[in-house]
């Protein structure tokens, strides 16, 4: 098991590369693996956090399930519903038990496969802009419908994970969770090391909601840090657009960008998405109070014939209705209130990570990535963290 654990950690990013289909990626099959065990072994719990997420998440899509039953034997119905019980077992609450008993082992797999994703995106990025990019094409990655990783002549990093967007999610939630584990190991210099990686690789993506959300939650951070005086939140604050406005100067003349032209391109982008939650939003709308309270059904989009919405919150509200979407809001609040059960130096780690990732899913809806996942299972394991035992104590070698 506790190879597994450090598999699992470190092929959690690889959700494109090696796939052999869109569902069934590395992180499916290794906590599919890890799943059975445990449930022969038979030995875990479910705490009180634990039921809440599953409430607030996972039961909304039940409900919708039985006042949509009509529409039961479409495949898409069907798949959703098995999709939101997947995330919950196979990334929840797997990643849970392994937290619970294997901790260092599984943060040692999670550091490596940030790290290796790293190393992937920046050499991808650059052999993206030479001559030679077409060899990036057997790279044995499952094909993406529709998407170019291409900004505005510019091939986008997204390493090992479907889109340029998804992996800047990855950095942000994945990335705090390994800053926060390493710091509590006392490895500053390698923290360092890691933290101009993630910050370089997000802005790789050229993604606008990691880039934006990024500099949005540090400012939250910053806001609602207890541990700094006024002077130095507003120092920190000026300094970060400072540094992100350069390192944007610099990509803008080292490419031959024209600002204008890339704000053309962002808003063209965002108008085709805005289309598409419009007309959701007008069957929504003209839908009956049941409909309205409880939504339009698991994967409704397909068979009423819509295109899908790209915003995991309007998904939400559009899927499971508006009590689905009190809910998802709800578990957010829940989420930051489970921090405070963290040593205050690194809470700023898990408030970042929780205001990112809710943020970035305004702007994805890929909830059946292990991510977020990992993050709500460190949350739920909190109160067992005796960090003079469980975690600097223990062994951690790099």
């Amino acid at each position: 098991m506790q190879q597994l654990a450090f598999f699992y950690g470190l092929f959690l990013p690889f959700t494109s590369v090696f796939a052999l289909s869109m569902w069934i990626n590395l992180p499916i099959l290794i906590g599919m693996i890890i799943f059975f065990l445990l449930a022969i072994k038979g030995k875990y719990i479910f705490n009180r956090f634990d039921v809440i997420v599953f409430i607030l998440f996972v039961s909304p899509i039940f409900f919708s399930a039985i006042v949509n039953i009509e529409y039961a034997s479409e495949e898409r119905y069907r798949n959703h519903i098995l999709s939101y019980l997947t995330v919950y077992f196979l990334f929840y609450f797997v990643s849970k038990e392994l937290l619970r008993n294997y901790i260092v082992i599984f943060f040692r797999g999670i550091v490596y496969g940030l790290s290796v994703s790293l190393l992937f995106e920046f050499v991808e990025f650059f052999i993206a802009q030479t001559p030679v990019a077409y060899q990036l094409d057997n790279i044995p990655r499952f094909a993406v419908q529709q998407y170019q990783p291409l900004f505005h002549g510019i091939v986008r990093a997204r390493s090992v994970v479907e889109e340029s967007g998804h992996y800047a999610l990855y950095l942000g939630v994945i990335g705090s969770l390994s800053l926060w584990f390493l710091e509590s190991k006392g490895i500053k210099k390698f923290s360092k090391i890691l933290k101009m990686g993630i910050i370089f690789g997000i802005l790789l993506t050229f993604s606008t909601s990691g880039i934006i959300f990024g500099i949005l939650s540090l400012f939250f951070v910053q806001a609602i840090s207890r541990t700094k005086v006024l002077v130095k939140k507003i120092s920190f604050l000026i300094s970060t657009i400072i540094f992100f406005a350069a390192i944007y100067f610099f990509f803008l003349k080292f490419y031959q960008l024209n600002l204008i032209n890339l704000y053309i391109d962002k808003k063209d982008t965002m108008g085709g998405r805005k289309d598409f939650f419009l007309l959701s939003l007008d069957c929504y709308l003209n839908s009956d109070y049941l409909n309205l309270m409880f939504g339009l059904g698991p994967g409704y989009y397909d068979y009423l014939n819509l295109p899908s919405v790209i915003s995991l919150t309007a998904l939400t509200l559009f899927q499971t209705g508006l009590i689905g979407l009190l809910m998802y809001i709800i578990l957010m609040i829940v989420s930051l209130k489970r921090v405070n059960l963290f040593h205050k130096k690194q809470q700023s780690f898990f408030v970042f990570a929780i205001c990112f990732s809710f943020l970035v899913y305004n702007g994805i809806s890929n909830y059946w990535y292990p991510w977020i996942w990992v993050l709500f299972a460190t949350l739920s394991i909190a109160p067992e963290l005796d960090e003079s035992r469980r975690i600097k104590t223990s062994k951690f070698v790099l």
